[in-house]
């Protein structure tokens, strides 16, 4: 908001307490009516006055949100896939990053784990 505006509605609110106190109203009243009127002019003022077209002309300007192509395309991976379990204790930290790599390493491995007898 110009700063020509704010004196502008800090005249006319001035000039409207001088009227009530002409018109014999007490200086308590107009006090108390200030001090209740004094939160809503905050907000108005704080905002920027931002009544009528400027608040849909700011939303046209934000584009909708969109999923990224490779979120789109990705397939979804099971939550009983072993390196997710993995990877899921790793972050709780119920492993450490050894074990973690030791663990994926068995896992990805072609030949089983536990020698046949």
């Amino acid at each position: 908001m110009a700063v020509g505006r704010k004196w502008y509605w800090l005249g006319a609110a001035l000039g409207a307490a001088g009227i009530a106190l002409a018109a014999g109203i007490p200086l308590g009243t107009v006090l108390y009516a200030a001090a209740i009127l004094a939160c809503p002019a905050a907000m108005f003022f704080g905002m920027g006055m931002m009544g009528g077209t400027q608040g849909r002309e700011q939303r046209a300007s934000v584009p909708p949100v969109q999923p990224r192509l490779e979120e789109a395309r990705a397939p979804a991976v099971p939550l009983d896939d072993p390196l997710m379990i993995l990877k899921r204790r790793l972050a709780s930290g119920e492993i450490s990053v050894e074990e973690y790599e030791r663990m994926t390493a068995v896992i990805s491995s072609p030949s089983p784990a536990v020698p046949r007898a």
